[in-house]
């Protein structure tokens, strides 16, 4: 039993703490004087001070944290920070941040086979209470997720692609079961939320702010579909909620879109409550406000 649960765990069906040992650290351990003010290298260490197949929780300190380079994930990991990333106004001096100011992207989650130094391994990240800066940088995005991850309380800003991207299609990568909750993503250059592939399905959003972003709030093309709960969308390039395949049953439940920016929901996707105005696809088959059933996909408001 005991080998069946540490499988399980590796491949993402069981929660980072649910059944793993977790060796929790410090991340001032692991910065060494040769490293200036580059914090990139300190997550790298900690990561490999555990043994594979090891869950590791790095605490950080309420303070501005410097990162020349992406943070790869290939360990379970929980990244906890000291406040609220999600605070409206801005999380500048209200938590800690990570600074990636090189033009880099943020954090990378590996899946099996796609981290070169240790090919055998997944990476699963669960990471609280952090204000993620990005500095630009063609298509570099806040959080890019290869495995199933938990983003709680977390504010991603300022990068070149997507603030959170989940592209991914089995067998190479399968972020089936992600979750973003109570955070903001704020101007960056691409989407707010972007998914795509067959194994983005199944997650959830909620209490989410994708605000100013380059593209859509959230751009939603995966294969089955996603559920978002009580989301808030502010000036977005475009489109603020948009879903394009015929395919996933995504249900947007109790959103908001500000200043009535049009959204696209395509059916057999539903809206459910919530504020969202006009409907930017002819084909999306959505039901009249104040229908009191639902069929296929459409809303009820």
């Amino acid at each position: 039993m005991r080998y069946l649960v540490t499988l399980l765990l590796v491949l993402g069906c069981f929660p980072l703490d649910a059944h793993a040992h977790v060796t929790s650290v410090s991340i001032e351990s692991f910065w060494r004087t040769a490293d200036g003010n580059d914090w990139s290298p300190a997550f790298l260490r900690a990561q490999q001070s555990v043994v594979s197949r090891t869950a590791l929780e790095i605490r950080l300190a309420n303070r501005v944290y410097i990162c020349r380079s992406r943070i790869d994930v290939f360990r379970g990991l929980r990244v906890i920070g000291t406040g609220n990333g999600a605070a409206n106004g801005g999380a500048t001096g209200a938590s800690t941040q990570l600074n990636f100011n090189n033009g880099t992207g943020g954090f990378l989650t590996h899946f099996a086979g796609t981290y070169a130094p240790e090919p055998t391994v997944s990476g699963y990240l669960d990471i609280q209470g952090v204000h993620i800066l990005g500095s630009g940088g063609a298509n570099t995005h806040g959080i890019q997720i290869q495995n199933a991850a938990n983003i709680e309380w977390v504010h991603i800003s300022g990068f070149g692609g997507n603030g959170f991207h989940a592209d991914c299609t089995a067998p190479t990568t399968n972020c089936n079961r992600w979750h973003v909750g109570n955070s903001r993503i704020v101007g960056n250059t691409g989407h707010g939320m972007f998914l795509d592939g067959a194994d983005a399905n199944a997650g959830t959003a909620y209490n989410v702010s994708v605000e100013s972003n380059g593209g859509r709030g959230v751009f939603d093309s995966s294969f089955l579909g996603n559920t978002y709960v009580m989301m808030h969308a502010l000036e977005n390039v475009g489109i603020s909620y948009f879903t394009d395949n015929a395919n996933a049953r995504s249900v947007f439940i109790g959103c908001y879109s500000e200043g009535c920016a049009v959204h696209q929901i395509v059916t057999p996707s539903l809206i459910i409550g919530g504020f969202m105005c006009g409907n930017a696809s002819a084909t999306a088959g959505m039901l009249s406000s104040g229908t009191t059933g639902l069929s296929g996909g459409g809303s009820i408001q």
